[in-house]
């Protein structure tokens, strides 16, 4: 059976919050390895607390660790058609691979912006440090405040764009980061910024139309990238743009003498001493 090479490529799109043991809060010794009755699933193993759960690769929606098998029959059942029973029997620790097995060097050899999917980070003489950020290390100042802005001026406190970045990490890992400015990029952290901006101003039939354009556009900018793997050679299809700036925007959709507004169909609004009317 193929192993995965790192936790990362283990827990496919799951939760961040899913990678840490239920028990204990901590990955430090997680282990992993496929499930034996569904491909879409894998098995964790915290060592300290020998406790097992299983997540879904496949499913972002999912929060919960899955540590009875009859979760992740109902699981199988509702999210991926699947009727086979799932297996509850232990599995024998030399089955599983952990970081210290795998073949991969240390997750945090790689660029901390580009890869935030590791609970831990390294320390100069190599070894792992704990991620998070702990009370005692905060000014007694900020205990006055309320939670949310406790935390927030907890790490604005430690490096510039520090609260931001973190409010950005905690609605996408769930998981309160050490050093939030440094394991996410600024661009990435404005551009999350300015949909919670716009999606505030938005009702909730709006929101969900927000979600399905950029769901399309990143769909639409996937297949442009592969386009010459995925279109025959004879088939001649014109790549639309994407509007990027209020100009296209407002030319392309909304006026000017090729706006989409501006060609639908519609009725002709005649106007008579100042009354308007249309044919029926």
């Amino acid at each position: 059976m193929l192993k995965f090479p790192s936790l990362e490529a283990a827990v496919g799109k799951a939760q961040y919050s899913l990678h840490f043991c239920p028990k204990c809060q901590s990955a430090d010794d997680v282990s992993w390895r496929h499930h034996p009755a569904h491909c879409w699933a894998t098995v964790l193993h915290c060592g300290p607390c020998n406790i097992s759960w299983t997540i879904c690769q496949e499913c972002f929606s999912i929060r919960s660790h899955y540590t009875k098998s009859n979760q992740v029959t109902r699981h199988a059942r509702n999210s991926h058609g699947d009727e086979k029973a799932s297996s509850s029997g232990p599995v024998p620790p030399n089955e599983f691979q952990s970081a210290k097995s795998s073949t991969v060097g240390c997750p945090c050899d790689t660029q901390i912006q580009d890869d935030t999917s590791y609970p831990m980070s390294c320390s100069a003489d190599g070894d792992h440090e704990d991620n998070y950020m702990h009370c005692n290390e905060v000014p007694s100042e900020l205990h006055a405040f309320n939670t949310h802005s406790h935390n927030y001026f907890k790490h604005e406190l430690l490096a510039n764009q520090g609260g931001v970045s973190h409010v950005v990490a905690l609605s996408q890992f769930r998981v309160e980061f050490r050093n939030p400015s440094q394991q996410l990029h600024p661009r990435e952290v404005k551009y999350h910024l300015d949909c919670c901006l716009l999606a505030s101003k938005l009702t909730h039939g709006e929101r969900s139309l927000l979600a399905d354009v950029l769901r399309q556009t990143v769909s639409i900018v996937t297949d442009h990238v592969s386009a010459k793997e995925l279109i025959p050679s004879n088939v001649n299809l014109k790549s639309t743009a994407i509007a990027t700036t209020p100009e296209l925007l407002c030319s392309t959709y909304v006026e000017g003498r090729y706006a989409m507004l501006k060609n639908l169909p519609g009725p002709t609004v005649t106007s008579v001493d100042g009354h308007a009317y249309i044919s029926l």
